[in-house]
């Protein structure tokens, strides 16, 4: 299955870099990453998590694929069809109300919610025609369309961005090269509120922070 690739972190200074690229700034939910691989002949007929393989008896994560199955399956095929794509990765959160750093409680109401989606030969799909594609079977939120400066990041350190949960966002801009394989120009940043909570969750544990922020 395809992968998907690693968000870098916003690095302070960074904005000037930006100035030039208009970014989406999408809400992060706090859950698990789970790929689902669609093709033509057999639908969506595999996932996995960030790292291995899932079936729905995986005790965390399994029940995603049912949540795919049943809220995402039948509207992104038609999607899929329309567009005359044979084989696409989708890419989707899967969170609870108490889901925190990766880990869920199993009698939760969990949720799945697509952010992104990679066609065969195709990088993932720029933040403008995913929105337009997609918004309509349900999306993450975009909270922030424009430059990138130094009061929307401080917005969002300071969870003062309206709209945003408790995570933080993830800014997505398409790649000015123009080439329909290169991956958008991407980047996240954390709510001072969450990485507090992280740093308590491990104890303070500086390596395992580092892991999982």
């Amino acid at each position: 299955m395809k992968s998907y690739m690693s968000i870098p972190r916003f690095v302070p200074g960074k904005s000037d870099e930006y100035s030039s690229l208009e970014f989406i700034a999408f809400d992060k939910k706090d859950g698990s990453q789970i790929r689902a691989e669609y093709s033509h002949k057999q639908g969506f007929y595999k996932f996995g998590s960030r790292h291995v393989l899932l079936d729905e008896q995986h005790e965390q994560l399994g029940k995603a694929i049912s949540l795919i199955q049943d809220t995402y399956a039948s509207k992104l095929s038609k999607i899929f069809k329309e567009q005359r794509w044979d084989s696409v990765t989708c890419f989707f959160e899967f969170y609870g109300p108490r889901s925190f750093a990766g880990n869920h409680h199993k009698d939760d109401n969990h949720q799945v919610l697509l952010f992104d989606v990679s066609p065969a030969k195709h990088g993932l799909i720029s933040p403008v025609p995913f929105i337009k594609l997609f918004n309509s079977v349900g999306v993450a939120t975009v909270l922030y369309q424009g430059n990138i400066n130094d009061d929307f990041v401080e917005s969002v350190k300071n969870s003062t961005l309206p709209g945003m949960t408790l995570e933080g966002v993830v800014c997505k801009a398409a790649n000015p090269n123009g080439k329909k394989t290169s991956q958008p120009i991407m980047f996240k940043i954390k709510t001072e509120k969450w990485l507090n909570m992280l740093r308590e969750f491990v104890a303070y544990d500086e390596e395992l922070f580092q892991r999982l922020m």
